[in-house]
């Protein structure tokens, strides 16, 4: 099982200009006595990701032949002017941006081209979204259950569910007081039509015994929610491949390895005046405990409130 995810698409074609200044070159190449075409394929974003203002985030790039030794990249996004993200960058395939704060929320794409060629050049398949996190004026506290999860024949219940609506009513307390709530997948839910019954990646859950500390609940997954058990684990290998992208904000929690069968599921809601306090319940199990601890095969998970990760244990560790 790869790193899986679980944190928080709309998607908008528009066309890309670029902000610019080029310099004028060769941008052919050779290899093995074959012309070898010279490109750029930019690899994320692509569309459909969710990158907070202020926040690192990683665009990446493949470049083959000989596209130059440089290339510039530009943010362009509906009814908002091009801007230049950076110019002169070799050829390596990656640069961490910061996105400024005074960036307008919105859609946009990025988009790479050779300072040696402005016929070399790439853009995001489709729009991704860039949001402002709001000045928070609630207290957020997050419970972290931890028992031991030795007992066989628990009555455990997993239902595959991939309708927002009951994923939702699942992952809410009866006694909410939360306002104008709504509920969308960013990534997912991940489903293998090619086989019955069909892997999916998110379910609902009754575990009366409440072995896992709350009960009823929400499962995603970055395997198959039907494969879940209640211990011990005696199977080394369990997984379930959907050959479906990880998400940036995971692989910045696995150190920097990549993700992959990411599942994000958003939340937003309203709070009334009297409300000064919201609190969440989770627990976190990983099929690749105890036998891939340290390697870079592990589970990642986040749970993010106004871009914050709020995921922790009883120590405070991420």
């Amino acid at each position: 099982m790869k790193s899986e995810s679980r944190w928080l698409g709309l998607v908008v074609v528009l066309g890309c200009s670029l902000i610019a200044a080029f310099t004028w070159g060769s941008a052919g190449g050779l290899s093995g006595g074959k012309t070898v075409l010279a490109s750029v394929t930019l690899t994320n974003p692509t569309g459909g990701e969710t990158w907070q203002r202020g926040m690192k985030h990683s665009i990446r790039w493949v470049a083959r032949g000989n596209p130059g030794s440089s290339v510039s990249l530009s943010l362009c996004g509906e009814g908002v002017p091009d801007r230049a993200i950076a110019t002169s960058l070799t050829s390596k395939g990656e640069h961490d941006w910061t996105i400024p704060e005074e960036l307008q929320e919105g859609r946009y794409k990025v988009k790479i081209v050779s300072e040696s060629s402005d016929a070399v050049n790439d853009e995001s398949d489709s729009t991704f979204e860039i949001y402002a996190k709001e000045p928070g004026k609630l207290t957020v506290k997050s419970a972290v259950k931890a028992k031991a999860m030795n007992v066989v024949n628990a009555s455990l219940a997993v239902t595959a569910v991939t309708d927002i609506p009951v994923l939702l009513q699942a992952l809410l307390s009866a006694n909410h007081r939360l306002q104008n709530v709504t509920a969308s997948f960013v990534q997912g839910p991940l489903v293998q039509t090619d086989s019955t019954p069909n892997p999916t990646s998110t379910g609902i859950y009754t575990n009366t015994d409440k072995l896992f500390g709350v009960s009823p609940g929400m499962i995603i997954s970055s395997g198959d929610v039907a494969a879940y058990g209640e211990g011990p684990n005696t199977s080394d290998w369990t997984s379930t491949d959907f050959m479906a992208p990880g998400a940036d904000i995971l692989t910045s929690l696995s150190n920097g390895y990549l993700t992959y069968d990411a599942t994000i599921f958003r939340v937003e809601f309203d709070t009334d005046a009297t409300t000064n306090q919201i609190s969440f319940q989770f627990v976190f199990g990983s099929e690749e405990y105890p036998e891939w601890v340290g390697s870079p095969f592990n589970d990642s998970f986040g749970l993010y409130v106004d871009g914050d990760n709020i995921a922790h244990d009883q120590l405070g560790n991420l």
